[in-house]
């Protein structure tokens, strides 16, 4: 996921993806638990270790959140992650009672005008010890050996 403010001076987009707003609602009816709320519409380096936490080849730069390095070359088996920092339950386990949210989100995949590209974008819900994988995941916690981070997914392929 990449949040990038446009500059006209670039003569080329930048990698991959971009991310114009994010806007993540979460109702939950739950006991003892509080409905977070949250809207991050611009995300800078002011937000990092505050209201996202990065992993692996994930940064967040003055242009924006970036989860591979915004370089044009060796870009295979990169993948990065950013979640936000606060946990939210999806049931309250007690109740059975299911928790309600919704999101609103524009972003951009970009190959550089080149023919040969294969890469995408996921939004997931996963358990927070779940880890990044590369490759062919997209970054998603995907093991078909040993299936233990189970998650849900919202894919953008580019292939």
């Amino acid at each position: 996921m990449v949040v990038y403010k446009s500059r006209s001076s670039l003569k080329s987009p930048i990698l991959l993806c971009s991310l114009s707003m994010i806007t993540l609602n979460i109702l939950l009816v739950t006991n003892g638990h509080h409905a977070p709320s949250f809207n991050i519409p611009d995300i800078g380096p002011q937000h990092q270790n505050v209201n996202i936490t990065i992993h692996r080849d994930a940064y967040i730069s003055p242009q924006g959140l970036q989860v591979t390095s915004d370089e044009r070359r060796n870009l295979g088996k990169r993948a990065g992650k950013a979640t936000y920092r606060e946990p939210f339950y999806l049931w309250d386990k007690a109740s059975g009672a299911l928790a309600d949210f919704s999101t609103h989100f524009s972003f951009v995949i970009d190959s550089y005008r080149s023919l040969n590209y294969a890469d995408g974008l996921a939004f997931f819900l996963a358990p927070d010890e779940s880890n990044v994988k590369v490759g062919c995941a997209i970054g998603l916690p995907v093991d078909p050996i040993e299936p233990a981070s189970p998650f849900v997914a919202l894919e953008f392929d580019v292939r």
